[in-house]
Order: C-alpha cells, then sequence, then structure tokens
C-alpha cells in the first residue's frame, strides 16, 4: 500500500534536499543539496536507500508530521528527539458522490486528517467512494462526528482494506 505524508506543520525551516547538482557552476548554477552531506548519506543507507535520494532536512524546530502508513525513519546529524511518534488512527469509510464534496470540506477542518480513496463502486445511479480517513487520535472524534452528520457507512479495517471494502461491496 502506497502511502503519504501530511505536514501539520512545517517547523522553523524544514525543507526537502537531495545530493545537489554538480558540474552547472559553470552555467551559474550552485550544486545547492544538503548542508551536512555525511549525515545525508547515512540516514540513506540506513533505510537501503541511495546515497543520493532525497530527504528532509530539519533546521531548529523541527516539523510535525502525520504518516498514513507505516513509516520507516531515519535521524542522522544533530541530536534531536521524537515526540508523540504513534499515535494516528484510522477508520473505513464509504460515502455516496452526493456526500463527498461537503463532507470532503469539513474533514480540510479537521488539522490532523488525511484521507485517500481506496475503492470506487460505480452504479448506473449512484456512485460509492470508500475513503480510508487517518487523524491524530485525538482529532478521531471529530472525524467519527462529521461522518456520522453525513450518513456515511463506517466500518473498521479488521481485514486488510482491500478485503475489508470487497465484503462491502
Amino acid at each position: 500500500m502506497r502511502g503519504f505524508v501530511k505536514v501539520i506543520s512545517p517547523g522553523l525551516y524544514t525543507s526537502v534536499q537531495y545530493s545537489g547538482r554538480m558540474g552547472y557552476r559553470k552555467y551559474g548554477i550552485p550544486p545547492s543539496g544538503t548542508m551536512d552531506k555525511k549525515s545525508a548519506e547515512l540516514a540513506n543507507h540506513l533505510l537501503n536507500n541511495s546515497r543520493e535520494a532525497a530527504l528532509l532536512e530539519i533546521t531548529l524546530h523541527g516539523p510535525k508530521l502525520l504518516f498514513s502508513v507505516s513509516t520507516q525513519i531515519s535521524i542522522t546529524g544533530a541530536d534531536i528527539s521524537l515526540l508523540n511518534a504513534t499515535h494516528a488512527e484510522h477508520v473505513l469509510a464509504s460515502i455516496t458522490d452526493r456526500q463527498e464534496e461537503s463532507l470532503l470540506k469539513e474533514l480540510k477542518s479537521i488539522p490532523t486528517a488525511v484521507w485517500q480513496e481506496v475503492y470506487r463502486n460505480v452504479d448506473k445511479k449512484l456512485s460509492t467512494s470508500y475513503l480510508e480517513i487517518i487523524a491524530h487520535e485525538d482529532d478521531m472524534p471529530s472525524v467519527q462526528a462529521v461522518l456520522g452528520a453525513h450518513n456515511a457507512q463506517i466500518f473498521e479495517p479488521t481485514l486488510s482494506d482491500q478485503e475489508t471494502i470487497q465484503s462491502r461491496v
């Protein structure tokens, strides 16, 4: 399953960096890239990524991120600590096309809520979307309230997501 990352707050100075562009200085293009190349290469090595793979470079105050799937991270360089690293919950919900626009508009107002469509059942009269919705555990009651207000069918993903959806279709 492919995942995504929601940036809840970017931190003071967080940027996506990679190894840089070498050999273009004669055209006026600086190499740019990471500030601490050894730490970047070590982080990528620890995750079995290529040495040049892009990564987040964090300066001073770090970001607040929500990962939609179980994720391996590597922290190298300066001494920093992780806080509240694993407090996300998720639900599956089915909604009709009639519900979708207003429901998604309300979900956008919940700071940590992210979603992805995992299946769409197209009927001649009505289309139903199956969404996986992920949020920080503190925001999950708000997510549940929005889904309830829109009469969305909510179910816990007890099997793999796809098997759960197929058993409901």
